[in-house]
């Protein structure tokens, strides 16, 4: 890695009344991809993994992770219908009623995100404008933020879907960590 202070990569617990109670549905493919990225970079002192808890504490957490000021961020959560999906920008979260979104909501695009976009179309990823209005929404939200505050550190956020293979999530998430450890600056 080109600077001294790891990359920080998240994903989410399970979330929902069903999930841990269906079998197929017992956990967050996001959680997945994270737990065999950790095994694949066991010791890595480059990479910072947290699983976040799909709630305000989740939130806070993660602000709590990002005044440790990691080199750039890799949020990482799950859209049950989506192969993977690359989500560009984030919506200001005080600009919604609940999940309901209110017209005139400010949007913050991630300029790695955008930067990585057409990569990632011709390794098969989608990319969405805009990315819901849950606490993946209010994490990337936080982490752009941070971003712009820190002289535009990378930050990007993929939805992993159920449909797609867990190996082949994992290897291009690993080319997006390579992308951001280049564009990384060194400290």
């Amino acid at each position: 890695m080109a600077g001294s202070a790891p990359i920080l990569v998240t994903a989410f617990e399970p979330f929902g009344p069903i999930r841990g109670h269906i079998p197929g549905l017992r956990g967050n493919r996001s959680e997945g991809v994270l737990e065999q990225l950790r095994t694949e970079y066991h010791g890595s002192a480059n990479l910072a993994f947290e699983v976040l808890p799909v709630s305000g504490s989740g939130c806070d957490l993660l602000e709590a992770r990002l005044s440790q000021g990691p080199a750039g961020v890799l949020l990482m959560g799950e859209a049950l219908l989506a192969g993977l999906r690359l989500e560009l920008r984030a919506r200001d979260p005080k600009s919604q009623i609940g999940p309901i979104p209110l017209p005139g909501a400010q949007w913050r695009t991630s300029p790695f995100a955008e930067s990585i976009a057409e990569e990632m179309k011709s390794r098969g990823v989608s990319t969405a404008t805009g990315i819901g209005t849950y606490y993946c929404n209010r994490a990337y939200w936080l982490a752009q933020e941070w971003a712009e505050r820190m002289g535009n550190r990378p930050t990007v956020f993929f939805h992993m879907g159920l449909l797609a293979s867990l190996q082949w999530q994992c290897g291009v998430i690993q080319e997006a960590l390579a992308r951001m450890v280049r564009s990384t600056p060194a400290s």
